[in-house]
């Protein structure tokens, strides 16, 4: 009768240990999805940046080639 009262004590500490290793893979998941999300708003500004100068570009080319024409 002892004997299965220790197993069932071992039992429960291992899913204690269970339970804590899932909650630090669910952190290092969280930390790791900040960071891509962190790295996808940077290339966006960078994107954003880079559309804004072609945009400037065509503007001043299509200016000078309405200047051209008349």
């Amino acid at each position: 009768m002892h004997g299965s009262r220790r197993n069932h004590s071992e039992q429960g500490e291992g899913e204690e240990e269970e339970e804590e290793e899932e909650e630090e893979e669910e952190e290092e998941e969280e930390e790791e999805e900040e960071e891509e999300e962190e790295e996808e708003e940077e290339e966006e500004e960078e994107e954003g940046e880079k559309q804004e100068e072609q945009e400037q570009e065509e503007e001043s080319s299509y200016s000078r080639s309405c200047s051209v024409a008349f």
